[in-house]
């Protein structure tokens, strides 16, 4: 079955502040911006249909050669972006892999992704906090899955939608749509993880502030530096 990937990267990055002169997904890691080396990591593992999916005026600092521009969905509400900005994107007839665009992902952790077949839903991601990175809370790398699963992530979207409209919840991304499919509190991350959840703990990891940048640089700084 065909795989088309969908890197996010819609933000204004207004967390990162401008930190190192450059916008959080175009971190210089042996000079190569961050989203680029995503694409070429994907390239490498013979996956083509690769479609950044930011603003406008982000398609020719964000989308490298090989890739396409997909234009996020327009929506009234900032919180609601994550999961609505590339719902007109996902496959008809193949698998879906969603990214993060401001991530770190080691080689190994996108070729689990990708070479991933198994019939029903998967999201990657770190549960907790890691000593590899030094983040203390968990994050999350990607959902994988096919078109016989969009209704159901759908149906779970709706619910956190619903659930943040109605000020039960302040967010309404990754995590409280995984947590809304399995009826999950939407504020309690406390739980175990969910069976379609895959662990996975390595350099993989996520830049929002630059704090997040300055300790993951300093633990893993073989990868990104030249010897």
């Amino acid at each position: 079955m065909p795989l088309r990937v969908l890197i996010l990267a819609g933000g204004d990055s207004t967390r990162w502040a401008g930190h190192l002169g450059v916008r959080k997904h175009l971190i210089p890691i042996l000079g190569e911006p961050l989203i680029h080396r995503t694409v070429r990591l994907l390239h490498e593992l013979h996956v083509y249909d690769v479609r950044i999916v930011c603003r406008v005026q982000d398609q020719f600092d964000y989308v490298p050669p090989g890739a396409q521009w997909t234009l996020m969905r327009t929506v009234d509400r900032e919180w609601e972006q994550e999961q609505e900005s590339s719902r007109h994107a996902w496959s008809p007839d193949g698998r879906t892999l969603i990214l993060y665009g401001d991530c770190y992902f080691t080689a190994e952790l996108l070729a689990a992704m990708v070479r991933n077949l198994v019939p029903d839903w998967r999201v990657y991601g770190r549960w907790v906090g890691s000593t590899l990175t030094g983040k203390t809370y968990g994050e999350m790398w990607g959902w994988l899955f096919r078109p016989e699963h969009h209704a159901e992530i759908d149906a779970a979207r709706s619910v956190a939608i619903a659930a943040r409209e109605d000020g039960v919840t302040k967010r309404c991304l990754g995590w409280e749509v995984l947590r809304a499919a399995y009826g999950y509190d939407l504020n309690v991350h406390g739980q175990s993880p969910p069976r379609r959840f895959v662990e996975w703990e390595d350099a993989t990891d996520d830049f929002d502030f630059p704090v997040d940048w300055d300790i993951w640089s300093e633990l893993n700084r073989d990868l990104w530096v030249a010897a």
